[in-house]
């Protein structure tokens, strides 16, 4: 018997070099030897149905399936972008519009809001300015009658009308004016004051007057463009016209602006959305808050779209099990596939004392196939 070493005990096999590989061989399609999988999945493509795919976990389902999809959906046309349009009423109006439509919406909007805040263009017309200081002289006018009468009858008692910085008040060392003196003195200080008043009403007036004939024209012009924007069209130029009878500039411009919530690349085609986390606000998006002063405060501005929103017009992938931890999402889930809109509400369900008055939001219409 022969004593073997360790060395020739160890058992190596030898490497061998393969004369084939599949290195710069194109990838197998999507579904690759699955024909039947393959056929279920186009039979619901075809009919616009949904579809559940099952089988082990690991075997790449979700990877083949959105490839598929990818494929289909550079093929389809792209959807409509997703607006939410404040309106009187603090409500959110929902609106969509395609891609180039939208793109010009919003510098309508934009182009509209310079003018409307721009004084020159408002304020500064020869119309206003004459009418503006025919008010003036007008309230001078009447002003300088209040003190001339009154003027007058203090001479008359020897005493003086003085006017400064704290109003109107008698002077003069003879004796004390009588007190029906006092009392006229009392209501011509008030009529000189409503004069002032009544000329501030009148200058506002014009000024709203004069900031809505200046819109007019633009405002019919894109009412005829955007036809469903005319509910906002007109709450944006009443706050325009507001803010110019006040004099002022506008309070929170952003907040009146019109909301793009899903927004398109032309010729992109349909949406692909694989979304890894089902909770609610992910799926259907929320209304978000700032706080301000202690209090929670929001706009249309702040509303953000959810996967279902973006999946509009294509595909939305979801995990099964993922969604099922959600029971609220899933429930919403079935409700916009059956009533073709996604409701947006505040998934807490409590009551805050912090919260301003929120915006109604008005649902908005949706539709795409689901695979879970």
């Amino acid at each position: 018997m022969q004593r073997l070493s360790i060395q020739e005990l160890d058992y190596t096999t030898p490497v061998r070099t393969p004369q084939q590989t599949n290195q710069g061989l194109p990838a197998p399609r999507a579904f690759f030897a699955q024909g039947t999988a393959k056929e279920a999945l186009e039979q619901a493509l075809r009919t616009g149905g949904h579809a559940y795919l099952t089988g082990p976990s690991g075997v790449g389902k979700r990877k083949a399936l959105l490839a598929y999809l990818h494929s289909l959906a550079s093929l389809r046309p792209t959807p409509m972008e997703q607006l939410y349009l404040p309106i009187a009423g603090r409500q959110a109006s929902a609106l969509k519009l395609g891609s180039t439509d939208a793109q010009e919406f919003m510098q309508a909007i934009r182009d509209l809001l310079h003018q409307g805040q721009s004084s020159s263009r408002i304020l500064g017309t020869t119309r206003y300015k004459d009418q503006r200081r025919k008010i003036e002289l007008q309230r001078r006018q009447a002003q300088q009658t209040v003190l001339s009468k009154l003027r007058e009858e203090a001479q008359a008692q020897g005493l003086s009308l003085v006017q400064d910085q704290n109003g109107l008040r008698l002077e003069g060392t003879g004796e004390a004016p009588s007190l029906q003196l006092e009392q006229q003195l009392d209501e011509d200080a008030i009529a000189y004051l409503e004069l002032a008043e009544i000329a501030e009403e009148a200058l506002a007036e014009l000024r709203e007057r004069s900031a809505r004939q200046a819109l007019r024209r633009q405002l019919s012009k894109l009412s005829k463009l955007f036809p469903d924007a005319v509910g906002y069209l007109e709450y944006l130029v009443d706050k325009l016209v507001e803010a110019a009878a006040r004099g002022t500039a506008l309070e929170d411009p952003e907040a009146i602006m019109p909301n793009l919530i899903v927004e398109r690349e032309p010729q992109s085609g349909a949406a692909v959305v694989y979304e890894p986390v089902s909770s609610y606000t992910q799926l259907f998006g929320c209304l978000e808050h700032q706080v301000e002063d202690g209090f929670l405060r929001t706009h249309v501005g702040l509303i953000r779209a959810g996967a279902v929103h973006r999946a509009d017009g294509g595909f939305l992938v979801l995990d099964a099990a993922e969604v099922l931890k959600y029971p609220r999402s899933w429930e919403a889930l079935k409700r916009t596939l059956q009533s073709g809109q996604v409701v947006m509400e505040d998934p807490k369900h409590e009551e805050d004392s912090r919260r301003q008055v929120e915006p109604k939001i008005q649902a908005m219409p949706v539709s795409m196939q689901v695979f879970l």
